[in-house]
């Protein structure tokens, strides 16, 4: 099944949230998220959910699902049946409903293109997250020029790096302009209410989310409808502030 690929740019503010199981996904749904993250093992950074939960989750909720493929902590895949395993999954996630996928190989210190156009063949044309990875690479600019070449990465997702403010917020705009108009930026990674009154008056309102979104901001603490639909107004009330994003 071929589903649309998304704009690579928004009108408006957009928020993703992270879903470990079907309570977060209905909780996300009902605050206003626009789009689901659906993942296992939060606490390694994610990995592929089982197929049970990926159909539960999808025979629920109504707003897009992004599914996260990924087996194991390192973004390094060396052996062979690994990396087979990945392209399987693949084949079998898009026999299912879902908007894309979020995903990011690397080698060395630089993206993992023969792995990468694998598993996109595999996705038959959903659009894909190209997930923290990136922030791994030696030369950002230079891979953001690579992965244009793949026409289903539609969103990087980061938090700018390490460091402070000034140089996360600098890296975030430098990618912004590289990657438009094909691949925009999603900004994740520990997100908070001071994040976004920094970056929105540049022109970011793409926001991925998960502690902010849970009960506690715990990993382990459930997303919770009402603390979605807080971010959610934030957010928009952000976007009228600063006016129309620079990206629209």
């Amino acid at each position: 099944m071929m589903l649309a690929k998304q704009s690579s740019t928004f009108c408006s503010p957009f928020l993703e949230v992270i879903a470990c199981s079907l309570q977060d996904a209905v909780a996300a749904e009902q605050g206003g998220a626009d789009r689901l993250e659906l993942i296992s093992r939060y606490d390694s950074g994610g990995l592929t959910p089982d197929l049970p939960l990926i159909d539960s989750v999808l025979q629920t909720v109504t707003i897009p699902v992004r599914v996260m493929l990924r087996d194991e902590p390192s973004f390094h895949i060396h052996h062979a049946a690994g990396r087979c395993e990945l392209v399987r999954k693949a084949e079998q996630l898009v026999q299912r409903p879902l908007q894309g996928l979020v995903l990011g190989f690397l080698q060395q210190d630089g993206v993992d293109e023969a792995l990468l156009a694998e598993v996109l063949a595999a996705a038959a044309g959903r659009p894909v997250t190209f997930h923290r990875a990136f922030e791994q690479l030696a030369d950002p600019m230079h891979a953001l020029s690579r992965l244009k070449a793949f026409p289903q990465i539609d969103r990087i997702l980061t938090s700018g790096g390490e460091g402070g403010w000034p140089e996360r917020l600098h890296r975030l705009q430098r990618w912004q302009a590289c990657g438009a108009p094909e691949i925009g930026i999603l900004v994740g990674g520990g997100v908070t209410m001071e994040w976004m009154e920094k970056l929105a008056p540049m022109g970011f309102y793409e926001y991925h989310v998960g502690r902010m979104a849970r009960q506690d901001e715990s990993l382990q603490g459930p997303v919770q409808a009402e603390r979605v639909a807080e971010l959610k107004q934030a957010l928009h009330a952000l976007w009228l502030r600063h006016g129309v994003p620079l990206r629209a």
